[in-house]
This record gives C-alpha cells, sequence and structure tokens, in this order.
C-alpha cells in the first residue's frame, strides 16, 4: 500500500523505514543515469537519486528506453517506486518516473549540506600552504589556490565518484586530511622531506576538478575517463612547474613522482610504485583516509544502535563490524550515524 501522496518529499534517509514491496512516491534528482541490458538483452536503466540526506541506487526496468528518453543525469524527477532489496541493499523498483522543471522543486532540499566548515577547512589548507619554506614550491602552491577559477572548482569537488568523499566538498576535506596525516609524519620521522611532502599532500589529487563532474552530475567527465586524475594532475602541475624554474629539474621530477605513484601499485591506479621515502608516506596517508571514510560510510549502514555487519563492501571485500561504541558522521561530524 501506498503511504505517501504524489507531491510529498519523502527524503532518502526516511526510506530504510518502509517495508519491502511497500510503494513510495517522492522527488528526487537524478544523480547517474545508465542503460544497462539484462542477460536476455532487455534494456533497463540504472539510476542513483539523491537528496540532500544521501542517495538510492534506483532501477527501470520496464520500458526502459521510453523512460530514460524523457530525463537525463542532472534532471530532477518525481518517481513511483516498489522498495526491493537487493544483497541487503535497499533500492528501487521503479515504476513510474517524471521529469520535472527546476521552478517545481526546492534546490534546497538536494543539495548536501557540508557536514565540515569549508571556509575553516580552506584556512586549514592554506595554513598548511604558508608552512612550506621552500620558496619555489610554495610559489607552485601560491599558482593553484590563488587561482580563483581553480579555488572555486577545488572547494566544491568531491574526492571520489563513490568509494570515498563522494560529496561536494569532499576532495578539500580529503586534502587537508592527508596534509595533516603527512605533516605529522615529519614530526615522526624528521628525515623527510617535509616541504616537499606536504606540497605531494596538497597537489597529489588536483586532476579530480577535471576528473570529476560538479554537482549536480555524479560522474566522470570525458577527460576523466579517459585519462584519469593522476595524469590529469601531472599535467597540470608540470604546466606551472614550467613557470617556476627555480625548483629545480630534479626536484620537479620528485614532486611529479609523489602524484604518480600516490595509489601505490599499477592495480591501483599508480603508473610506478612509491620509490622515496616521501612517495611511500603519501601514499599510505591518502590510502588511510580513504579507507577509513570508506569504513565509516559503511558502518552507518547497520541498522539500529547495537552492535552489528554492515552489508557486504564489494571495493572492501568484506562485511564490516560496527560495535556499541559511538560512530563520527561519515562526512565528518560529530556524533550523527547517517550514512
Amino acid at each position: 500500500m501506498e503511504k505517501r501522496g504524489p507531491d510529498s518529499k519523502v527524503f532518502v534517509e526516511e526510506l530504510k523505514g518502509f517495508r519491502e514491496d511497500e510503494v513510495v512516491s517522492s522527488t528526487f534528482l537524478v544523480a547517474q543515469k545508465t542503460r544497462l541490458l539484462t542477460k536476455s538483452n532487455k534494456p533497463y536503466l540504472a539510476l542513483k537519486l539523491m537528496d540532500r540526506t544521501g542517495e538510492v541506487e534506483a532501477r527501470v526496468w520496464n520500458r526502459a528506453d521510453e523512460a530514460g528518453a524523457a530525463f537525463e543525469a542532472a534532471d530532477f524527477v518525481r518517481v513511483r517506486a516498489k522498495i526491493d532489496y537487493y544483497r541487503e541493499i535497499l533500492q528501487l523498483s521503479v515504476q513510474d518516473i517524471v521529469k520535472l522543471l527546476p521552478g517545481e522543486v526546492d534546490p534546497a532540499l538536494f543539495t548536501p549540506t557540508p557536514k565540515k566548515d569549508g571556509e575553516a577547512l580552506w584556512k586549514e589548507l592554506l595554513g598548511f600552504l604558508n608552512t612550506v619554506k621552500d620558496e619555489g614550491l610554495k610559489g607552485l602552491l601560491l599558482s593553484f589556490f590563488e587561482d580563483e577559477e581553480f579555488a572555486a572548482l577545488f572547494k566544491n569537488a568531491a574526492a571520489a565518484k563513490m568509494m570515498h568523499h563522494d560529496y561536494p566538498g569532499g576532495l578539500l576535506e580529503h586534502t587537508v586530511a592527508v596534509a595533516r596525516l603527512v605533516a605529522s609524519a615529519c614530526d615522526i620521522y624528521p628525515e623527510l622531506d617535509r616541504d616537499l611532502l606536504v606540497t605531494g599532500a596538497l597537489l597529489h589529487d588536483v586532476g579530480k576538478v577535471k576528473e570529476l563532474l560538479q554537482f549536480p552530475h555524479k560522474d566522470y567527465s570525458t577527460e576523466g575517463r579517459l585519462m584519469g586524475h593522476i595524469i590529469l594532475g601531472v599535467e597540470m602541475v608540470g604546466e606551472r612547474l614550467a613557470r617556476h624554474p627555480e625548483i629545480g629539474e630534479e626536484r620537479a621530477m620528485l614532486l611529479k613522482h609523489l602524484i604518480i605513484s600516490h595509489h601505490g601499485l599499477p592495480e591501483f591506479g599508480s603508473p610506478v610504485p612509491p620509490m622515496t621515502l616521501e612517495g611511500f608516506v603519501l601514499n599510505l596517508a591518502d590510502d588511510l583516509d580513504a579507507k577509513l571514510m570508506a569504513v565509516r560510510k559503511s558502518l552507518a549502514k547497520v541498522e539500529g544502535e547495537d552492535p552489528g555487519f554492515s552489508p557486504y563492501h564489494n571495493l572492501l571485500e568484506r562485511h564490516l563490524y560496527r560495535t556499541g561504541g559511538p560512530l563520527g558522521d561519515p562526512r565528518g561530524g560529530e556524533g550523527d550515524d547517517e550514512p
């Protein structure tokens, strides 16, 4: 039985309160739209629908091409759908979907609310920049972060499509966290080149501003899909390094190596593995922050307040166990278990 009228707003976070096979009607923003084929070659649509409280997977099984012709990613839609659970994860089986005009909805209902103060994070990033004593590297950093166009993109970019920090402002949050980690490592291991490592931390993901489309899209750009953020980032840094010959060829090469190797291994996207002390530290710091965010997001999906296991995490290849202790908000707040 359908309990909500077609004009009411059911937020994503409220969907877990519905029973399987119950029908829900609500408005959403289409974050992602993909046309796929079943094993019998019948087309269907795989959608990611979102609002300010989160996102939910949805499928259009019937008359998919006809339905898909009426809307695109980044459109607002009104959806009537049945609650399904696939491998323990809630998703919507869409029965009807209609495109809405921007004036028919309140955009504030669909824009993710940052859990951390973006301006405070930006000031912290600039604080790390100002600790760099090497004038060449500092000048390189300023060429990025004093560029108003680049800064606007960087502040609003996500750090990933889905694995971690996958929301506007996520790239800034992740970058500051990695800078904190490498700065702490330099306090413990004084043999590290702090200027080079902090510079690498602040620039390691600059390619994300080109790799990922900006909100409300949640997908890769064409150049992002074809090249990836590591190659894009090395190109961006290389272009600006040409304006700073005082950095020197070897130091410029070591900085590029940090960006190229920060994913650790070829199977994770790095053309070469880390081959310097600073490369190892940046790779481990980047991986630690990304993995902990992914773990916290998954643990936030455990129902109720009691200890329990999360749904199976495909990328981490395991279930995750949440203890009875408090879990910080996976997007950076305190004491809030929202996914």
